[in-house]
């Protein structure tokens, strides 16, 4: 076991390689053309400055190095586009009535030029030898309203034959066959005033790696950051009585919660608009489980009715499966092996409608099916959302989300702690390689957006690869992983159902806060010379949350079992997991209840305050006198939780 742990720590990446993400400051306006934006950064001779002191060379994302959203569905991004078309159709089509075919001959001229003009320019602007293509630049307000936060990303290819100088303090070495992503980082980070900037300045260019994000690689590499074990389905005779075809959660606020707040158990999400950023099945997939489901899962087709589901195809160095498609996940032993988890955020989703049903929910993949994505899919869906955000302005109409209440669940982890960033990143400060993604958290967060993240699982003792004590944390228990331990985030650790700290769970933080995720079953080894399922490790699950999945197969328990993955046993759409990305939308729910609370003008305080107060008082101990709010969630319905009085005794499942 620790020799398989030692090879996969060999294995482990971060980020993905050869790029870069970089960000500039542009003193044109946000509402400038964006080609006028990219060109005001004189990229081509920021490029030089790298071609001459660093022989190393940017060049310009394509449009298989983005997210795009699936051909089938439609954009919201492009409502604007449509509504513009369908009011030139009406006149086109009043004007043909009013005065023949005569006219409409020439609006079908003129049509077929627009759109020629149209793909013209989108052309120009995404040539994939050009510099100031567009393709991989987002384009956001700055703090202060001037100018133009322009966040970029590049492939870096070294152009010497010989090793390179990474940072001219540090004169780290790294040869051009290798990875160029830390030696870029660090050569811009380090040496301003090469490429002109005032050290002091802070809006100099800063640079950091792609970062992987996860919900490891289980071929060549692997990433931190996932669920503690798979996916494990529940037995096809286990029913809740007091409501079949549900599993449904309680939440528990006491009596010793402030009057004011007593209303948040009636409220139920009304008004706000819930994302969540995960792992997304397609669309037909979760449809077709719905319909299989007959009346053994109500919820499943009621996310279908009411969720909003948006796929992105994501990069191909993410998507295209092969030896070195990035994954994720730990195995019921602890190893970390990855694995298909498409049903992830849809996990996630299902249990924030559950407490917070009238919440608009909107789905959006940014993680691969094996749980791994990017931080650049992240920075286009902040611009994306901010963009809906948007107010009205005299050439656009407001964004549907203008002035609206948004929750962003983050079941996922993103950049490793300082001390490995240390480590991977000689010389560069592990402050500078996050702030970029802080700066966004943060401006969102000031615009009203409540950020609720997991802590992150790190601390499970079964798996020293990942629990190496990089960050002191608390007790047993490292501290958050990022974007949980940002300053404008709600971090979210986990607890098992009698109140305790689970041992995987990390320490959200001295402001976080904490609730049910469950724990980690006891594996019943499988016979692995007998044909399956006999071969296949089974567990015997008495502490997880249950939610729905639709997937036609589960990964197996074992990395060592006779196959990776075994047909799903029953229709009904239902499994066990556990982990902080389940405890998050718990807290997520919450906070779509207070912030209904808010709408009605009822809320006193923040919305971090009302789901601290939503605790009554009640505490998790973390140890080292770290009392966290402990915020009561339970289903009360689970077959594991009374046998007795459900009727239910089937606990064991494959």
């Amino acid at each position: 076991m620790a020799e398989m742990q030692q090879d996969q720590m060999s294995k482990v990446v971060f980020w993905v390689s050869n790029q870069v993400t970089i960000t500039f400051h542009s003193k044109e306006p946000l509402s400038a053309d964006p080609k006028r934006i990219i060109e005001s950064l004189d990229l081509e001779k920021f490029n030089r400055t790298l071609n001459t002191n660093f022989q190393l060379n940017l060049t310009s994302f394509t449009v298989n190095d983005v997210p795009r959203l699936s051909s089938h569905l439609r954009h919201r991004d492009e409502d604007d586009r449509e509504e513009q078309l369908e009011t030139l159709l009406n006149r086109v089509i009043r004007s043909i009535v009013e005065e023949g075919s005569e006219l409409f001959e020439k609006a079908k001229g003129l049509f077929k030029k627009e759109g020629e003009i149209a793909q013209t320019n989108e052309d120009n602007g995404h040539q994939a030898d050009n510099i100031n293509s567009l393709y991989g630049k987002y384009l956001f307000p700055t703090p202060d309203g001037e100018g133009t936060l322009v966040i970029a990303l590049f492939h870096v290819q070294s152009t010497a034959n010989a090793q390179v100088s990474a940072d001219i303090s540090t004169s780290e070495k790294v040869l051009p066959n290798q990875d160029t992503t830390p030696t870029v980082v660090s050569s811009i980070n380090n040496n301003p005033a090469i490429f002109g900037y005032d050290p002091e300045d802070p809006n100099r260019p800063i640079a950091m790696p792609n970062w992987l994000s996860g919900s490891t690689q289980s071929t060549d590499f692997v990433t931190h950051g996932c669920p503690v074990y798979p996916p494990d389905p529940v037995p096809a005779d286990a029913y809740c009585p007091s409501s079949p075809g549900l599993w449904p959660f309680l939440l528990q606020i006491p009596d010793t919660v402030p009057d004011e707040l007593q209303e948040l158990k009636s409220m139920s999400g009304d008004g706000v608009t819930v994302f969540v950023l995960d792992t997304l099945p397609r669309l037909g997939r979760i449809q077709a489980a719905a319909q299989a489901v007959v009346n053994n899962n109500l919820l499943l087709p009621d996310l279908v009715e009411s969720v909003t589901f948006k796929h992105y195809d994501l990069p191909d160095y993410l998507d295209k499966p092969g030896p070195k498609q990035v994954a994720t996940g730990k195995d019921i032993s602890g190893l970390l092996e990855g694995y298909e988890m498409p049903d992830h955020g849809l996990f996630v989703a299902g249990i924030i409608h559950d407490l917070a049903p009238k919440a608009q929910i909107e789905c959006i993949r940014v993680l691969n099916a094996k749980g791994v994505g990017d931080g650049q899919t992240l920075v286009k869906v902040f611009h994306d959302i901010l963009k809906r955000m948007a107010p009205p302005s005299d050439r656009k109409r407001a964004g549907d989300l203008f002035r609206r209440p948004i929750v962003i669940n983050l079941s996922l982890v993103t950049t490793p702690y300082d001390k490995e960033i240390t480590i991977r990143l000689p010389g560069v400060d592990p402050e500078s390689v996050r702030v970029t993604l802080e700066s966004l958290v943060k401006y969102m967060a000031a615009q009203g957006v409540v950020f609720v993240a997991s802590a992150g699982n790190d601390s499970d003792p079964r798996d020293t690869s990942m629990n190496m004590a990089f960050d002191p944390g608390v007790g047993a228990h490292m501290g958050p992983r990022f974007p949980a331990s940002f300053e404008d985030v709600i971090a979210v650790g986990a607890l098992d159902k009698a109140g305790n700290p689970t041992q995987y769970s990390n320490y959200p933080g001295d402001d976080g806060v904490s609730t049910y995720g469950g724990d980690i079953p006891s594996p019943i080894a499988g016979d692995p010379k007998s044909p399956p399922p006999d071969c296949f490790t089974r567990a015997n699950v008495t502490d997880a949350i249950i939610g729905v999945y639709t997937a036609l197969s589960y990964p197996a328990l074992s990395a060592t079992d006779c196959k990776p993955e075994y047909p799903i046993p029953n229709a009904n759409a239902w499994a066990y997991w556990s982990g902080t990305s389940f405890a998050t939308p718990i807290i997520s729910a919450v906070a779509a209840r207070a912030l209904e609370l808010q709408l009605r003008g009822k809320l006193p305080g923040s919305v971090r305050d009302a789901i601290k107060f939503t605790s009554g008082g009640q505490t998790s101990h973390w140890g080292d006198n770290a009392d966290l709010p402990r915020i009561e969630a339970s289903q009360p319905c689970a077959p594991f939780e009374s046998e007795d009085s459900q009727g239910q005794s089937s606990t064991e499942s494959m």
